[in-house]
């Protein structure tokens, strides 16, 4: 995994990258990440919708199996 500082939308923000295409990260080829794969939890966020189809799509290019009930919006309210 790499973290980089990065500002989203005027905000400096650790992001956390996670290779999930062996083709990026040839160290993976040995790991299965759709077998190990549990759940991700994205948020709160006010594109919770856009950011959920994202890894969805990403998680079934990977074969992870039913992948859309294992990636949940936060249900903790965005402070503003």
């Amino acid at each position: 995994m790499e973290s980089s500082t990065e500002v989203l939308t005027g905000v400096p923000q650790v992001v956390h990258k996670v290779p999930l295409d062996v083709g990026v990260a040839p160290e993976l080829a040995d790991l299965d990440l759709a077998r190990i794969f549990d759940r991700l939890i994205i948020g709160p966020s006010q594109f919770a919708p856009a950011i959920y189809e994202a890894f969805v799509v990403a998680l079934k290019k990977i074969g992870v199996a039913d992948a859309e009930n294992r990636v949940v919006a936060s249900n903790i309210p965005i402070r503003t």
